[in-house]
């Protein structure tokens, strides 16, 4: 597209997944979203009827939209784009396409969102990056629980260091947002979609129940 011209999504170079998927949880780069471009959308409801909603409709918000909550397929996409500056729109690519190349592998993304603005002016934090809170609050950088680690290059991705299970990573998860809220009084709330069922008890954006734990003191490995 940036060949012909056409810009608009040069924010989200490198970033994995689907189109569908990128609208389910209105993907961002930077400080842009997907919900910039989206002009409507064609799903299948649960009453398997097709249905046309504008993008004003979709609920978009941060990692938000209405198809967390409403039993509905996306089908298809129109995007609404605009032909401006391409060589610029390229350099953008690039950029982000080289960030997404830097960041940790063997991990499912950003574990966390990032706080408020609020919480970040009543903390008097220089960011809301959560992964600020994990590395120089919380001083977990590298802290591992089975095969589940803390990335020591980007703090707010929990990495496979050989053989990370799904109770390893959750385990972590729930280390890192007990400790914040005890420390801090927030929530951090996972980015990660979590399929299957997890018990995360009532911390905010994490839902499933069923499985149970070992307590977190009989697995810690320092690196």
């Amino acid at each position: 597209m940036l060949d012909l011209g056409i810009t608009g999504v040069q924010w989200y170079a490198r970033i994995p997944g689907t189109i569908g998927g990128a609208v389910f949880n209105n993907i961002h780069g930077g400080t842009h979203f997907i919900s910039e471009v989206v002009k409507k959308v064609k799903v299948l409801d649960k009453d398997n009827k097709i249905r046309t909603l504008s993008g004003k409709a979709l609920g978009l918000s941060y990692d938000k939209s209405r198809f967390h909550d409403f039993a509905e397929i996306i089908l298809s996409v129109e995007f609404e784009l605009f032909r401006g500056d391409a060589k610029r729109a390229k350099q953008v690519a690039f950029e982000w396409a080289k960030r997404k190349s830097l960041q940790p592998p063997r991990s499912a993304g950003c574990t966390f969102k990032n706080i408020s603005n609020e919480d970040k002016e009543r903390l008097d934090f220089p960011t809301t990056s959560a992964g600020y809170i994990i590395e120089h609050i919380l001083k977990m950088s590298g802290y591992k629980i089975g095969g589940a680690k803390v990335s020591t290059s980007h703090h707010n991705f929990v990495v496979n260091d050989g053989d990370a299970t799904a109770k390893d990573y959750t385990t972590l998860v729930k280390l890192i947002q007990k400790e914040t809220k005890k420390k801090l009084d927030i929530d951090l709330v996972p980015e990660i979609i979590f399929l299957g069922e997890f018990w995360f008890g009532n911390v905010p954006g994490c839902q499933g129940g069923g499985v149970s734990s070992t307590p977190f003191e009989e697995r810690v490995v320092w690196d």
